[in-house]
């Protein structure tokens, strides 16, 4: 029972830091994508972005102000 306990904390944590956002594009890691969040480039998870994708943020990065 403990066994089965800390394997599924284990998968928990690893879901977790999957699913963290990284702001910093410089910062991104393998599994991120780019979005245009409010006219700002961020780095989120593959997950996060389809959420990000259903409120209105664009799939890559922001266009450049002139």
């Amino acid at each position: 029972m403990r066994v089965m306990i800390s394997l599924i904390c284990v998968i928990c944590l690893i879901i977790v830091n999957s699913c963290a956002t990284d702001d910093a594009v410089s910062e991104r890691r393998y599994g991120q994508q780019l979005i245009c969040h409010k006219g700002h480039t961020q780095a989120v998870s593959t997950a996060d972005m389809f959420v990000h994708q259903d409120h209105g943020d664009a799939i890559g990065p922001c266009p450049e102000k002139q």
